[in-house]
């Protein structure tokens, strides 16, 4: 009888059908962000699964095999790891870098839940030609923008913390106005006002200097903005960031042009960020 470990081992390494048959009958693959983008994010069965694993191998990443394979957690119920998609989409033409991370459930041999998480930015490349921009202007019209729905702020929310995260102006620019500036209080490398996807993307090449790791704790929402709740944690030089901030991000024409942080601890920054 299969391991979790074995089971999330032979679904990184199988074919779509494969794959999809290491399910039980009643197992299911999960990728909660993918609702972000007004995707399906439940598939229940090794049927269902298999369509949509069949949809990723042929048509979204035509051929791909999962690369830099990591195993993290092995008990014979439960399996952790992450993996990587370096492929063309065969929707958007446009290479995507996606890594995923899965946490894998077992019993009696089969995979019961298989939770992925991935980066909703890239997903975004791969399914749509304009990327997170036709996610936001889904809805819209050819005259006049429909109002941003609670999902499309949720997804340039998360997608501003991936883009920070790997330095991406490509990204920055995709959700972002030409004019967008960025508030952090204080006195110190990070804090001012930054002007522009320039301007952020310095701020954002000190904060990953520092080692800094963004955890996003919540995403609330508002009638026409969206806030992210993160905890941020480093160690640098001796020096140690443990804070939590609000960051409130106002919209304009579907996308982010203005951004306002709020911290906890401003005397933690200044230290840190000296």
């Amino acid at each position: 009888m299969k391991t979790a470990k074995q089971l999330l081992q032979a679904y990184i390494d199988g074919n779509a059908q494969d794959s999809a048959a290491l399910f039980a009958e009643n197992g299911v693959l999960e990728l909660p962000y993918l609702a972000d983008l007004g995707v399906d994010p439940r598939y229940e069965g090794p049927k269902t699964i298999g369509a949509f694993l069949t949809f990723l191998h042929e048509k979204m990443y035509p051929g791909f095999t999962f690369v830099d394979v990591k195993i993290y957690i092995d008990t014979p119920d439960q399996a952790f790891g992450e993996y990587t998609i370096h492929q063309k989409s065969g929707i958007s033409g446009k290479e995507v870098h996606q890594r995923f991370f899965g946490h894998c459930t077992a019993a009696n041999g089969k995979i019961v839940l298989l939770r992925e998480a991935l980066n909703v930015l890239a997903a975004a490349d791969g399914m749509f030609p304009g990327g997170i921009a036709d996610v936001v202007r889904q809805k819209a019209g050819s005259e006049q923008a429909a109002p941003i729905s609670d999902s499309e702020k949720q997804a340039l929310a998360t997608s501003f913390i991936w883009a920070l995260r790997s330095l991406d102006e490509k990204g920055f620019q995709k959700i972002m106005t030409d004019d967008v500036v960025w508030t952090l209080p204080g006195s110190s490398l990070v804090s001012g006002v930054a002007h522009g996807v320039a301007g952020i993307l310095k701020r954002a090449q000190a904060i990953v200097d520092r080692n800094v790791t963004l955890e996003i704790m919540h995403v609330v929402l508002g009638h026409e903005g969206v806030a992210l709740l993160l905890h941020n944690t480093g160690k640098w030089k001796g020096k140690v960031l443990d804070e939590y901030l609000t960051t409130v991000c106002t919209l304009r024409d579907g996308k982010i042009a203005r951004l306002d942080t709020y911290i906890s601890d401003i005397p933690m920054v200044n230290t840190y960020f000296a």
